[in-house]
């Protein structure tokens, strides 16, 4: 069973999921499940071990978020004076 596999002691576990989970009317309940059976399982924030929602289309949010697209904003979109 994968609950078996979750609870092993030495195991290392990182879980996916796309939009299934996210755009369901309860996502924010489902994803809330998901980062709370790592939590609770010991499984999180550690190396090889996590729950990691994997989000929109390649360019949506994608561009801007994980390759540093706006490295140079500041919350309320201010902008770095020193860029250095």
């Amino acid at each position: 069973l994968l609950a078996d596999l979750y609870i092993e002691k030495g195991r290392k576990v990182v879980s996916f999921w796309t939009m299934g989970f996210n755009q369901h009317y309860r996502g924010t309940w489902v994803n809330e499940q998901a980062y709370m059976v790592h939590l609770l399982l010991g499984k999180q924030a550690k190396p090889g071990n996590g729950a990691f929602s994997l989000t929109g289309q390649p360019s949506a949010c994608g561009t801007a978020r994980e390759v540093g697209t706006f490295a140079h904003r500041l919350p309320a979109d201010m902008v770095v004076a020193n860029p250095k």
